[in-house]
Order: structure tokens, then sequence, then C-alpha cells
């Protein structure tokens, strides 16, 4: 078959194609020029289905072989290596501070044990010498005291507070001190107030008949005084006396061999106690009364 040249569809093609391995160009034919186009196509097409080797975006669902667990390079991680490389250890709790080198990772779910060496925030119990801010003086809410607070807040109000205050032992006090009033009548050691006075022993004295000799008894329920004052008429010569007996004991002795001045006596008589005067005929009763 004689050659017939086609000027329009003259193409530089490889050397594998020519017919002629020494010609320099290939006449094509019109079933050549189609199949070229065919493969042209098709090779076109499959190489837009490629990956780019520079920062390739991949689609659909792309995998990779899985690295073994640990692994640290620039090999592709797949979600079978990353969900490998979760820690199944224990949590450490209360051991000593390091950065580590685990290359594995903690669970969301995963659970811390308890620290024993925090005290709990409800009733904590402290050992060794704990310490905390130290609150202002004066400071009065629930706010921890330290001993700070103590020596220079509350040990300086104390002092201040107690300053004021009578000691037990022989106070001295000043402008009008008070107390409780006793039962009229008490007979102890506790504080006779004003109105212990007026109440027991009486506002004023009152006339009372006592004869010489006889024993009276106090029934007035309150310590009551009994006032006696003698005098001689004249000066007298010889022993003479006048006395005075409470409870059978002798309170009041007055005596002499001269006696012409005024001698009195007032004795004090408890509730329920007795008493009585006598004297040896040579004194004169001036006054005889009792302050009830």
């Amino acid at each position: 078959m004689a050659s017939t040249t086609f000027t329009d569809f003259v193409t530089p093609v490889p050397a594998a194609w020519l017919n002629d391995v020494n010609a320099a160009t290939y006449t094509q034919t019109p079933a050549n020029t189609t199949a070229i186009a065919t493969e042209t196509t098709r090779a076109l097409a499959a190489e837009a289905l490629l990956a780019p080797k520079a920062s390739p975006t991949f689609t659909g669902v792309p995998a990779a072989p899985t690295a073994v667990a640990g692994t640290n390079t620039t090999q592709l991680a797949t979600t079978a290596y990353v969900v490998g490389q979760a820690a199944t250890t224990t949590p450490v709790m209360d051991g000593i501070a390091a950065v580590g080198v685990s290359t594995t990772f903690a669970r969301a779910d995963h659970v811390h044990a308890s620290d024993t060496t925090k005290a709990p925030i409800a009733s904590p119990t402290f050992t060794g010498v704990p310490v905390a801010p130290t609150a202002a003086s004066g400071t009065n809410t629930t706010q921890v005291a330290t001993t700070a607070f103590v020596t220079g807040g509350i040990a300086t109000a104390i002092a201040t507070a107690v300053a004021p205050l009578a000691p037990q032992a022989s106070p001295t006090f000043t402008g009008v001190p008070a107390a409780p009033t006793a039962a009229a009548g008490t007979n102890t050691t506790q504080l006779a107030t004003t109105a212990f006075a007026l109440t027991s022993v009486g506002s004023a004295w009152s006339a009372y008949t006592q004869s010489q000799g006889v024993t009276y008894t106090n029934t007035w329920g309150k310590t009551i005084f009994i006032y006696l004052r003698w005098y001689s008429a004249t000066t007298a010569g010889g022993a003479y006396y006048a006395q005075v007996v409470v409870n059978g004991v002798e309170v009041y002795l007055q005596s002499g061999s001269t006696w012409s001045s005024y001698h009195s006596a007032c004795i004090p008589v408890p509730p329920g106690g007795t008493w009585y005067w006598t004297q040896n005929g040579l004194q004169i009763l001036h006054q005889n009364n009792i302050c009830v």
C-alpha cells in the first residue's frame, strides 16, 4: 500500500511508536488518531484521581498501615494507632513530682485515687505546724485565728477588758459598788448592802424596858443592838461594876472604885440570841434601848 501523507495530522511521537525506526516523524492515519485520543483521555482521568505528594488533600475514607503502639516518627497515625495509645495503668497519686516520659494518654473517664497528703474541706485534721493568714485585730468572723491574732488581738482585748476589774483578793472598789442583798438575819461572810443593814439592823433606836438580871431572847429575826448607858450620881468608893452577857458570854464589863462619868455599851445580838445585864447597885441606868 502506497503511503499517504496527511499534512493536517502530523504530530511528533515517541520513537517507539514509529513504524520505521529510522524515521523522525510518524504519519498518522485516522485510526491511529482515534486510539491516541482515547488513551489520552483515559490517562488524564486516571491522573485526576491521584493525590499529589506535597500537601495532598484526601477524600472519602483514607486508610494506611497502623503503626506499632509507641511509635514516635513521621509515619501516618491511623485511628487504630491513636486509640491504641490510651493508657491502661491506674493514675499515680501521692507520688514524687515528675514531667513523665510516657507516650500514652489518659482516657476521659479515668479516676484519680484519694490524695492522702491533702486535708479534706470538711472537718480537716492538720498535723505538724499548720499556718494561715493572720486576721486583722478585732476580726469577729469564722476566719481561722492564728497564734499571732490571739497574742496581738485577743490578748490585748482581754487585757483591756480586765483592767477595770477588781482582784478576788482584797479588792478596792470605787464609785458605788453594788451587790445582792442578803436575807434579813443572815450571819455569814456574805457582803452586807445598805439595804441589808437597814432591814437587819434597823433604822432607829426604840425604848425597851430591860430588867436587871433577866434573860431576853432576840425574836426579831435579825441582828439587834442593845444600848445601855450608866452613870453614878456621886463619886462612890469601893468596887462596883456593870456587865452585859450575850449567849452566856460576857461581852461588856465596866468596873472600878470611882465612877462619876457616863459609860455606855452598844452590843449586837444575833437572831435567836439571848442577853442579860447586871450591876451591883451603885450605878444608875440612864438609857435602856435597842435598835431593831
